[in-house]
C-alpha cells in the first residue's frame, strides 16, 4: 500500500566540504557556493521549520518509512509536486 501523500521534488542549497580534495587558494571560487541539491520522496511535512522527504515505504505492521530527509525552511529553494495523492472514485449508486 503506497501512501497518500504527494511525491515531491525539493531543491535546496547544501553545503560543500573537500575533506580530502587539495587545492590552491585560487581555486576558492569552485567551491565557495552552495552545492545546489535535489531530493526526491514523499512529502511528510511543510511548515515554517522546513520540509521532511521519505523514499522508501514498506507496509510492515501499518505504513512506514525510510530514507529521511530534513531540509531546513531557510536552504529550500523550490519545491515541485510530481504526483499528487491518488483520490478515491466516488462510489457509483446503482439504481433498480
Amino acid at each position: 500500500m503506497l501512501p497518500k501523500k504527494p511525491i515531491v521534488v525539493v531543491r535546496w542549497n547544501d553545503a560543500q566540504s573537500s575533506a580530502t580534495h587539495v587545492f590552491k587558494e585560487s581555486e576558492d571560487q569552485n567551491f565557495h557556493r552552495p552545492c545546489v541539491m535535489e531530493t526526491l520522496g514523499w512529502l511528510l511535512r511543510d511548515d515554517e521549520e522546513g520540509v521532511s522527504v521519505m523514499n522508501e515505504v514498506f507496509s510492515e505492521e501499518g505504513l512506514n518509512y525510510r530514507g529521511h530527509t530534513f531540509i531546513p525552511r531557510s536552504l529550500v529553494v523550490e519545491m515541485r509536486v510530481v504526483k499528487k495523492p491518488r483520490q478515491p472514485k466516488p462510489k457509483q449508486e446503482i439504481l433498480s
